[in-house]
């Protein structure tokens, strides 16, 4: 009884030990999982939606409806697929716009957070043909999910024939070149009042017809006046014209209030009908001139005019007819030059002045140098924005005579010309800048023309000497303390600060150390078969079996020399038997020959291996119950010994296998789990070559010495950073080359990004704080936004920093974890635990205060402008006075053309993104 008892609870305990373990391993895993949702938790949203409107179901041949498709619910919206639409209806995108919205609500002291994500796509629907026109279901794949929208259906008529309104589009000229301007005019003809010659529209007055003008909004691609100016001067002081879109008399364009009367009365004139009589008609015309930007075809049309108009009088009254009239539509194309083009060709198109100057005109050989070329347009020249840098080193006089640091430099157009200025430096002494010849294209003649510069002379002397620091590849003296230039910031060297590639992979971070717990779990699985193995009996008599099996040789090597022959015989008999009642966890005493080949039979021995010791155990058999000579039993033993070691490996086979299938998967994580970590070390290195040309362009940057010296090296800078070169080196020295430059916008957002890299570093502290000081004092922009008091120690620790740590910190945490499994000691347990903990931690708040996050909602003004409290420039201002350079904000919404920002102590406003920098363009 009390044997049976002691078993039972040996194997309770043993039980409740593997509950034990199991809880333990839930509980780690279900926190890790947890600290992994923080990062990318959200609130639950309903369910993802889409539907489809239109702004008119009745409409006549020739006028188009506004198809307005809303995606609701959707944080990552997708365009709806239109392909189905073209059949029926000319299809042209109007654009899309993102409304998402976000409320905050306190009950309680209870914060709750609702966010509607919307996101709005228009199109608009010009028909085919008449009749009943569906609108079939439109269908968006969102993460996987299909949504389809309602259908719609359209009442499409025709127009009715009649000569009361006519309207026609008058385009000249219609074949153009880029940055050559073309008149678009709109002409209505209404025929006259019966026996009065007062305008027709007169009568009207109440009630205006109506013009659908599709280019009243500017077609992309296409440069024209200022919708208000255009229209400003045509509005009418009597009410008697026309009504025009949706421009209304509050605000002007796209606002509430009644709608704006345009007089556009330009003469009277007959026209023959279809009779062949004449008629007295009306004109009015609405004529915009545009500028064509790029290559293509332009449609300007249909025109839609609707309204009720006089045809006719009766007992002294008119009689009104609602008549609806259409401008069938007109294209104009923009050609592209003709090809093959001059090497010299700098794209311009019309009669250009080009002029060349050189800053400074006395220098050494060696010196840097800037040549600003200015393109000016003369003639019938109106636009510069196609003209494009040459490259100065395809010019023989130059390549010869001068380095060309600068090969496309950015121009600058100032709505007049167009300038470049390139980086040179003499080779020689005694150089100059000859006449350069460079290719126009006449538009008129439609042929190139070569377009020759002015000389510039230089005086080039002998360079003496040349500062070691102004050598490329020369290292300065660290021991020295930086100093601060004229400006008042502090340029650093590249000795000090080297540019790389900082930024972390999270992915294989995070993945080492998730590979890490994978082998601590492969490790712990294999240590604990491994200590059941050797708790197992069967297992330590499997151990033991080749070692006994050799002693009961040894003793028949004994009794053979003894001349004991039945004594040898009945060793190595034993020998055989208890080798295989070991390995096979069988009882010794009984086993016959037959029962041994029995159990033998499931493994995989040899024919070889099993006649052989057929052939031995029956000459065994037989040698026990007859005479046998030594030499029989010296044969005997000898072959024993030989099968000892087949025997043992085959019925050892499967065990050491599943050992071996446990060591392999084991070492392949380990070695997965390193090679990870070696290329995410590798990552890190950069080459000698970008080493180089990344000191090139902090030396040029150093020695620059005017403001748009300091431009140039700072885009070669982003340049850099744009190949994905993102670190506190790079963000440090942009933000000195546009402080220098004066764009102080600029300066500030780089050396907030700067700070994730280098949280405490004195010098990018000391630029920070005065290019805060230069920055306009329109609020204090607060810096820490989540969590400050609980992160305290978040500027302490570099963005990088924290990820490494985050990921080191857990791979400690799972290393203390096996080291529990092995030792059972609990202290080491809640080391692991705690190191997870801090590991978490800090994982979490460098992923809640990285980079990219910031980028999401940081902008700053980089040039002054007026903050509207719409998406337009017809929206009044949103501030009394206009945002200057450096005005900080955080980002509410943004679309591709406007933001809405938040200025702290302010306000919100829209603002333009020409203006505005929005969290330094490489995020």
């Amino acid at each position: 009884m009390s044997k049976h008892t002691n078993g039972w609870e040996s194997k309770a305990s043993r039980t409740l030990g593997r509950c034990r373990y199991t809880s333990i391993l839930m509980g780690f895993f279900g926190f890790f999982a947890a600290c992994c949702a923080l990062g990318s938790h959200g609130l639950a949203q309903s369910k993802p939606e889409i539907r489809a409107e239109v702004d008119a179901t009745e409409l006549f041949v020739g006028e188009s409806v506004t198809l307005q498709v809303d995606l609701l619910n959707v944080s990552r919206p997708s365009p709806p697929n239109i392909k189905g639409l073209e059949e029926l209806f000319g299809v042209e995108v109007l654009g899309e716009q993102s409304l998402n919205q976000l409320s905050m609500m306190s009950i309680n002291g209870r914060v709750t957070r609702q966010e509607i994500f919307r996101h709005v796509y228009q199109y608009k629907l010009t028909p085919k043909q008449a009749g009943t026109l569906a609108i079939s279901p439109l269908i968006a794949e969102v993460d996987g999910v299909v949504l389809k929208s309602n259908s719609i259906e359209l009442r499409v008529s025709e127009i009715p024939q009649q000569e009361d309104v006519v309207a026609e589009i008058v385009v000249e000229p219609r074949e153009i070149y880029p940055t050559q301007s073309f008149q678009v005019t709109l002409q209505i003809y209404v025929r006259g009042l019966p026996d009065r010659n007062d305008d027709p529209l007169v009568p009207l007055r109440r009630r205006p017809p109506h013009l659908t003008v599709p280019w009243v909004d500017i077609p992309e691609g296409l440069k024209s006046d200022d919708t208000n100016r255009w229209l400003g001067n045509l509005r009418a002081d009597r009410s008697v014209g026309f009504t025009i879109n949706d421009i209304r008399s509050n605000g002007f364009l796209m606002d509430s209030g009644r709608g704006v009367v345009f007089d556009l009365m330009a003469g009277r004139e007959k026209r023959k009908l279809k009779s062949g009589e004449e008629a007295e008609y009306f004109r009015y015309e609405l004529t915009r001139s545009f500028l064509a930007n790029r290559i293509g075809e332009y449609s300007f049309g249909p025109v839609v005019v609707k309204g009720t108009f006089v045809v006719g009088a009766e007992s002294n009254e008119y009689v009104g007819k609602r008549i609806v009239a259409v401008a069938p539509a007109v294209a104009v194309n923009v050609k592209e030059v003709p090809s093959p083009r001059p090497k010299n060709f700098i794209g311009g198109i019309g009669d250009y002045e080009i002029k060349l100057s050189v800053s400074p005109t006395r220098l050494r050989v060696g010196d840097p140098m800037t040549l600003t070329m200015d393109v000016l347009p003369k003639g019938n020249s109106e636009s510069s924005d196609l003209i494009s840098a040459p490259d100065l080193s395809q010019y023989e006089a130059i390549a010869r005579d001068f380095d060309v640091i600068d090969k496309e430099p950015i121009g600058k157009s100032d709505g007049k010309g167009k300038s470049f200025s390139y980086g040179l430096r003499p080779k020689s002494v005694g150089v100059s800048i000859p006449p350069l010849s460079f290719t126009t294209f006449d538009a008129s003649k439609e042929v190139f023309t070569e377009v020759l510069s002015t000389a510039v002379p230089l005086e080039v002397s002998e360079a003496k000497s040349i500062d070691k620091n102004l050598i490329v590849g020369a290292r300065r003296d660290r021991s020295q303390p930086m100093e601060t230039d004229k400006s008042g910031i502090f340029q650093g060297s590249y000795d000090m600060y080297p540019i790389r590639a900082e930024d972390p992979d999270v992915r294989i971070w995070f993945g080492c150390a998730g590979g890490s717990w994978l082998v601590a779990l492969a490790s712990l699985v294999w240590i604990r078969h491994r200590r059941q193995t050797l708790a197992d009996g069967s297992v330590q008599r499997r151990s033991r079996a080749r070692g006994a099996a050799s002693a009961f040789l040894d003793e028949a090597q004994s009794s053979l020399e003894g001349r004991d022959y039945q004594g040898a015989i009945g060793s190595v008999r034993k020998a055989i038997v208890e080798l295989v009642a070991d390995c096979l966890d069988l009882p010794p005493r009984g086993l016959t020959t037959d029962n041994i080949l029995e159990h033998l039979s499931g493994y995989p021995l040899s024919n070889e291996l099993r006649e052989s010791l057929v052939q031995l155990l029956e000459t065994l058999d037989a040698a026990q119950y007859g005479g046998v000579s030594p030499e029989n039993v010296h044969a005997m033993l000898a072959q024993a010994r030989c099968l000892i070691e087949p025997l043992y490996d085959c019925l050892g086979k499967k065990v050491a296998a599943n050992k071996s299938a446990v060591l392999q998967g084991t070492m392949a994580i380990l070695l997965l789990t390193l090679q990870s970590a070696g290329t995410t070390f590798a990552n890190d290195l950069s080459s000698p070559d970008q080493e180089l040309s990344y000191e090139q362009a902090i030396a040029d940057s150093q020695r620059a010495a005017s403001a748009s010296e300091f431009e140039r090296a700072a885009i070669q800078l982003e340049m850099i950073r744009d190949r994905g070169i993102r670190g506190g080196a790079i963000y440090f020295h942009l933000g000195n080359a546009w402080y220098r430059a004066g764009n102080i916008g600029k300066s500030l957002a780089n050396y907030r990004f700067a700070s994730f890299y280098m949280p405490t570093d004195p010098y990018l502290k000391a630029n920070l704080a005065q290019a805060l000081a230069s920055a306009p004092n329109q609020g204090e922009f607060r810096e820490d936004r989540l969590l400050p008091k609980l992160f305290f120690w978040s500027k302490w620790i570099s963005y990088p920093g924290k990820i490494r740590a985050s990921a080191l910190i857990c791979i400690l945490a799972s290393i203390f974890f096996l080291l529990f499994a092995v030792r059972s000691q609990y202290s080491l347990l809640y080391a692991s635990i705690s190191s997870l903990l801090l590991g978490a931690l800090i994982g979490v708040e460098g992923w809640v205060h990285s980079p990219d996050a910031f980028a999401r909602s940081y902008g700053v003004v980089v040039r002054e402008t007026i903050a509207r409290k719409g998406m337009g420039d017809n929206y009044g201002p949103a501030f009394v006075q206009p945002l200057r350079d450096g005005a900080e904000f955080d980002v509410l919404q943004s679309t591709s053309h406007w933001t809405l920002g938040r200025f702290p102590g302010i306000g919100d406003g829209w603002i333009d993104n020409h203006a505005i920098e929005l969290g330094v363009r490489a995020y």
